[in-house]
């Protein structure tokens, strides 16, 4: 068992409301194993279409050896 570090970009659609964000970025995050503890840290709203907004997500990640 080993704990990894990850700066992650993760688009925000408008479709998925505030209350659904938090699900959101825990599903992301299991791809990479399994979340330890994690923060977003930056949002950007000025992209080019309005569909998303993009989310700069730190997480620490515990990954089965």
């Amino acid at each position: 068992m080993t704990l990894e570090f990850l700066e992650i970009d993760l688009l925000w659609p408008h479709s998925v409301p505030l209350e659904d964000l938090r699900s959101m970025v825990l599903n992301h995050l299991d791809n990479y194993g399994t979340p330890l503890r994690w923060a977003i840290t930056e949002i950007c709203d000025e992209m080019s279409n309005d569909m998303s907004r993009q989310l700069r997500i730190e997480a620490v990640v515990i990954k089965n050896a």
